[in-house]
């Protein structure tokens, strides 16, 4: 039975365009941690991954983390919360 025509098939990923590319959190010679701001189907999101540079494979790994607006506005709210604790203070 086929999709319907105004449904994606199921596993199908939608176009994702990157809107910018912003400097680097962290480079080494095997790679960089790379911050871009990704335009969906629905909409826009920040992207955060590892990107690996090797003779044996070049591209995005799975490790990363992908926020809409609403949920990296909720992890900038931590902010003053989150700070301590990665600088080594009290739980």
């Amino acid at each position: 039975m086929a999709a319907a025509p105004n449904r994606p098939t199921r596993g199908a990923r939608s176009e994702v365009v990157v809107v910018r590319e912003l400097e680097p959190l962290r480079a080494s010679p095997r790679g960089r941690l790379v911050v871009r701001i990704l335009q969906g189907d629905r909409s826009r999101r920040l992207d955060i991954r590892e990107y690996v540079d090797e003779e044996s494979w070049r591209g995005f790994t799975r490790r990363g983390i992908n926020l809409s607006s609403e949920e990296f506005n909720a992890l900038l709210a931590q902010l003053d919360e989150l700070l301590p604790l990665l600088e080594g203070g009290t739980r």
